[in-house]
């Protein structure tokens, strides 16, 4: 900032400041309440962001969105009357404090002075801290109170300094360090030292449910030196009076264990702090990153109801997860079922959102809240994320509308439909769904697979509950033959026919080749399907075991089958068990489903999928009725598979995000 620039915004600062001095403490309330409406309704800057995201960490999950707007507008408020009162400082420095403030405990100080080893007067950003400092210290007592300099503007960081200091305070200047502080409290005086931003230096503490930086200092040198701290909380009243409470000396915990005592004692403090926020939430200064050095993250999983896509989410929180864990951090997951209005909406949504790409006030809750199905936008609005997670187009306008005010990174997995690829963060793209033009600036990572949480861990991990439910299974010890059967879906539908050829198949190779076959449908399976499924293989000896996904609850079903089995057959509309199979290293049969699809249209994207891994030696891809000679030839001859290992490319993708 300029020399000249300077000596008018301190001219303008003062002229004010002497304005409202003149006023009576009504008016100059007034003022400052409308300034900070004004500021609340016409602000779009970084500090308001910053604060609602604050408000929405702590209150999220018990407060609506409404009511925490309600809060975030009453903090400008009261930080506006802050802001008059503040200029109002010499007048209370004149008059006296009592005028100004009614101050309970005030023979707390007294017995605490009285110990001889000084007091330190602990305080926290909350009510009108600045008045505080300035009562605190016409207590009769000598006051000094530590200040860091304004990085902007040193005239008006004297002119702030002047007020601070205009009822006798002094100021302890960062340079002159702890060694200062505690030469003063050996002189039995007071001093101000606030916990709630410890800065890089602090200590993580639990605040409203995340860790937060906080000081220890008082807490060292009181252990230390034997100093008394009196705790401050104040809070204004509506009749333009502000009440302050000054607490008994702290009863510290001294084990003798440094550390401890330390976590123990903040511990303690922290949730005084919490306790009054939670009283009076807007007097609280939520302008500053709070929870900038929390090791807590919050992974949000966007979820269509898609058993597949729901599973390549979780897949990259998986990776996600571990590369953060790795980094020290502590990681929690949540899942949030989303479903529109109406397929309308969900269309409108999309068609919206690709107007937010130009107009960012488009990407807020009150926005979202047209679309969603009111419990769907209330679960959103009930957690906070650092991370959003979700598969397919459908979630892509929820997740482009949600990530900006959550002040969340972005992850979303195949194409986001009509929206670019450049409103998130990191897109993952399968092969057969990259596009022919990848826009410049733009994070993608290309999979060979979609995403899943295939492992040789997960896989006997799976295997072992299974056994575990189905313990017949631990006495079978003929090859087993894995089926995944899907169900309809875009331009595919399963027919009885198709499924009987396929299933009669698969029974002539088990008997042939001395093997058992064991089953599962998925949720998309058809009833009558399912019911075929049933009539052919219930009574048939080589039938180990047959699941129906949507008649029993069995999670491990699918993880299980591919743990157990040596050969797997699957249904070739379903990419995600596809995936999943060419993952487990089972050598693998996949025989596709009739395609509804006009001839013009060609090969739909499963059958292109398919293809392209069929074509690199993944998989081999069959139609329905070579499945038998396909699976017999797999089984009987000695070919060579490759497996498809994604979560290195993915890995290295979210690790440069993170």
């Amino acid at each position: 900032m300029s020399s000249l620039s300077e000596s008018i915004i301190f001219s303008a600062v003062k002229g004010v400041a002497a304005l409202v001095r003149l006023l009576p403490i009504g008016v100059a309330l007034y003022l400052g309440k409308a300034v900070g409406t004004a500021g609340y309704y016409l602000s779009a800057s970084k500090r308001k962001k910053i604060a609602y995201n604050n408000l929405r960490i702590a209150f999220c999950a018990t407060k609506s969105d409404a009511e925490i707007r309600q809060i975030l507008k009453k903090t400008y408020q009261n930080f506006g009357q802050n802001i008059a009162e503040l200029f109002r400082l010499p007048l209370v420095a004149q008059r006296g404090y009592k005028k100004f403030v009614t101050v309970e405990g005030l023979a707390n100080v007294e017995e605490a002075a009285k110990r001889g080893k000084g007091v330190i007067y602990l305080s926290f950003h909350f009510g009108n801290w600045e008045l505080s400092s300035v009562a605190a210290s016409m207590f009769g007592y000598p006051y000094n109170l530590t200040a860091n300099p304004q990085k902007k503007g040193s005239k008006l960081n004297e002119l702030l300094n002047e007020y601070r200091t205009s009822a006798g305070a002094r100021i302890i200047l960062p340079l002159s360090g702890t060694r200062e502080i505690i030469r003063r409290l050996q002189a039995n005086e007071m001093v101000t030292l606030v916990v709630d931003q410890g800065g890089a230096d602090g200590d993580l503490t639990d605040f409203f449910g995340r860790q937060a930086s906080m000081s220890t200092g008082a807490i060292r040198i009181a252990l230390k030196f034997g100093c008394a701290i009196c705790m401050s909380e104040m809070w204004r009243e509506n009749n333009g009076r502000h009440t302050m409470i000054m607490s008994e000396p702290l009863d510290l915990i001294k084990t003798g264990h440094e550390k401890e005592d330390i976590k123990a004692n903040l511990s303690a403090i922290v949730q005084r702090l919490e306790d009054a926020v939670q009283q009076r939430p807007h007097e609280y200064m939520w302008f500053y990153k709070i929870w900038k050095y929390s090791k807590n993250v919050n992974i949000v999983i966007f979820d269509d109801g898609k058993t597949g896509h729901l599973r390549q989410s979780q897949a990259l929180c998986a990776s996600l997860s571990g590369s953060l864990v790795t980094k020290g951090k502590i990681v929690h997951e949540q899942t949030v079922a989303i479903s529109y209005r109406s397929s309308f909406m969900r269309s409108l949504c999309s068609f919206i959102c690709v107007f937010g790409q130009w107009f960012p006030r488009l990407r807020s809750p009150a926005c979202l809240k047209i679309f969603l199905a009111p419990e769907s936008f209330k679960s959103i609005m009930s957690v906070k994320a650092d991370y959003i997670v979700s598969c397919g187009s459908s979630m892509a306008g929820v997740h482009f509308l949600s990530a900006p005010w959550q002040m969340a990174k972005s992850i979303v997995i195949l194409k986001p439909g009509l929206l670019s690829l450049r409103g998130f963060d990191l897109v993952v793209l399968p092969q057969h769904d990259k596009p022919a033009v990848i826009p410049p600036k733009t994070k993608v990572v290309i999979t060979r697979a979609a995403p899943n949480l295939i492992t040789e861990k997960y896989l006997q991990e799976q295997t072992e509950l299974l056994l575990k439910r189905y313990s017949h299974l631990k006495n079978s010890f003929r090859t087993k033959i894995g089926v995944l059967i899907g169900g309809n879906t875009k331009n595919v539908v399963f027919t009885e026919s198709t499924v009987k050829i396929i299933i009669h198949q698969i029974k002539e190779v088990a008997q042939q080749l001395n093997a058992d076959i064991l089953l599962t449908t998925s949720r998309r399976t058809p009833e009558h399907i399912e019911q075929l499924l049933f009539r052919e293989l219930k009574k048939f000896d080589r039938c180990a075991l047959l699941i129906s996904a949507t008649q029993s609850n069995v999670p491990e079903a699918l993880g299980g089958i591919l743990g157990l089995a040596d050969y797997i057959v699957v249904s070739g509309e379903s990419i995600s068990m596809v995936s999943e199979a060419v993952s487990s290293g089972k050598k693998t049969v996949v025989f596709r489903v009739g395609n509804t699809a006009l001839t013009e249209l060609g090969k739909n994207k499963y059958e292109k999928f398919v293809d392209r891994l069929n074509e690199q030696g993944y998989l081999i891809s069959c139609s329905a009725k070579d499945v038998g000679r396909s699976l017999y030839n797999v089984m009987r001859e000695k070919i060579r598979f490759k497996v498809i290992n994604d979560r290195e490319v993915i890995k290295a993708a979210v690790e440069e995000i993170i």
